[in-house]
């Protein structure tokens, strides 16, 4: 990639707080994050003086220190509405950036937050940023919670109401711990019941969870021993069909927030631009 400006690090604008939006931003990531590097490297003799700075970004693990990255260190998946023919695996130009729409992580590093910024010269800097970690983890006990979701449904079509609770519990509990790795809450790592259902009516309680599915999930948690080990008298109740409604929506809400969904927006691109050529087209 070639083209671009050097920018060099430097103190921080006396006036930065009057910058606002993006510009605040960025001045700040700067200041915290890419300036320290770009001198931690040049007195290490890793960096010239005179640094040009296309794309700088800084990943945040779920453990450990934030890493900094620049130019082509950086890797990633981004959609971009080019103004000229673009052939497969050609090398993207400097001047390119300035029409990218989307920047994703790659799934390898689907784990780590991040703070991405393009530097497309004259057209300024684009800016895309994610700071949940653990999405690829998060995804993974989701679609694991999908498969006991529908064991739950298969044993209530079947009049099953042990097995049709234990499935909709571990469902409803692996949303909740899916919740917690992407808040970086210890409790998602324990392994009891109790720290995930400590954490999640925790953070229900602050309004970041929908209030029917914590009444629904602590409701399978009570109902759960003895759907295991009561006998017929004291069995619980089959699940309602709102309460698999309920968790189901938990768990493509999850999927929805944490999932790359860069493929979808270049599918609806697409659409978009058939429709308007359709729309184009003299009849």
């Amino acid at each position: 990639m070639t083209g671009a400006e050097p920018l060099i690090q430097g103190e921080m604008p006396s006036d930065w707080e009057k910058l606002e939006g993006f510009e605040r931003t960025l001045a700040q990531m700067f200041h915290i994050y890419f300036n320290p590097e770009v001198a931690r490297r040049q007195a290490a003799g890793e960096l010239p003086e005179t640094f040009g700075i296309v794309i700088a970004q800084v990943l945040l693990p779920p453990d450990g220190p934030a890493r900094v990255l620049f130019n082509d260190e950086v890797k990633g998946h981004g959609v971009m509405r080019a103004p000229r023919a673009v052939e497969k695996d050609e090398p993207v130009r400097f001047d390119d950036l300035r029409h990218l729409e989307l920047y994703d992580l790659p799934d390898e590093l689907l784990n780590n937050g991040h703070f991405t910024a393009f530097n497309t010269g004259d057209s300024g800097w684009r800016l895309f940023f994610n700071f949940q970690s653990g999405r690829a983890k998060a995804v993974e006990i989701l679609r694991l919670s999908q498969q006991f979701h529908a064991a739950a449904r298969g044993a209530v079509d079947a009049g099953h109401a042990g097995p049709a609770v234990e499935n909709l519990f571990t469902a409803a509990e692996l949303v909740s711990k899916a919740e917690l790795i992407l808040i970086r809450d210890k409790r998602a790592e324990g392994r009891t019941h109790g720290s995930i259902s400590s954490g999640i009516n925790m953070w229900g309680r602050v309004g970041n969870v929908d209030a029917a599915f914590l009444e629904t999930f602590n409701r399978l948690t009570r109902q759960r021993p003895l759907a295991r080990y009561g006998d017929d008298a004291h069995r619980p109740p089959l699940p309602s069909a709102d309460d698999l409604d309920i968790v189901s929506a938990m768990i493509e809400r999850g999927l929805q927030r944490v999932e790359r969904r860069l493929h979808l927006e270049v599918e609806t691109a697409a659409q978009d631009d058939a429709r308007m050529t359709d729309a184009e087209t003299p009849s």
